[in-house]
């Protein structure tokens, strides 16, 4: 049995940006703003380039690696097992933790 992929790109773009909460940044952007003496805008445009960069990362590695779609899988074929286990295990406790903020 194998799962049937019938997600479309904008159904997975509208998932990630529900799953990533962009509230939070509307929540926070205040208070960060007038601790950081102005610099919350470019602390959060350089972390929306290093998003699209590890977008752009995936994508070729989706061309590279087909029929993958997890680090665990991008990370034992590129590089080696060990290292696949350690960043699923990252990405699992990230699924966990992401929640709690």
């Amino acid at each position: 049995m194998r799962l049937k992929g019938d997600l479309s790109l904008f159904s997975v773009v509208l998932f990630g940006l529900a799953y990533i909460s962009p509230g939070i940044v509307v929540t926070i952007f205040g208070v960060v703003a007038a601790t950081s003496d102005g610099v919350a805008p470019t602390a959060f445009a350089v972390a929306t380039l290093a998003m699209l960069l590890t977008g752009l990362s995936y994508a070729k590695m989706a061309r590279a690696v087909p029929g993958a779609g997890s680090v665990y899988t991008y990370a034992r074929k590129m590089l080696d097992s060990r290292i696949g286990f350690l960043s699923g295990w990252a990405m699992l406790l990230d699924y966990f933790f992401i929640p709690m903020v």
